[in-house]
């Protein structure tokens, strides 16, 4: 059975490791980190993720 994905995506290094972290010891689920949004649509044009938490402004795109 493949292991569920979260997906988290921020520009801020200290938010996304600060999740990351916490979501680890919290979950069973595997978690990937972005901090570029481009990265993490690229990434998901080969992954269905269970969630998604994404930040709404970023330089490059939005959260949406």
């Amino acid at each position: 059975m493949k292991q569920p994905i979260i997906i988290i995506v921020d520009d801020d290094p200290i938010v996304l490791l600060s999740l990351e972290k916490l979501l680890e010891l919290e979950t069973t689920y595997q978690i990937r980190c972005f901090q570029n949004p481009k990265e993490a649509l690229e990434f998901l044009k080969n992954t269905e993720p269970e969630v998604i938490i994404s930040d709404f402004l970023m330089p490059d795109l939005n959260g949406i």
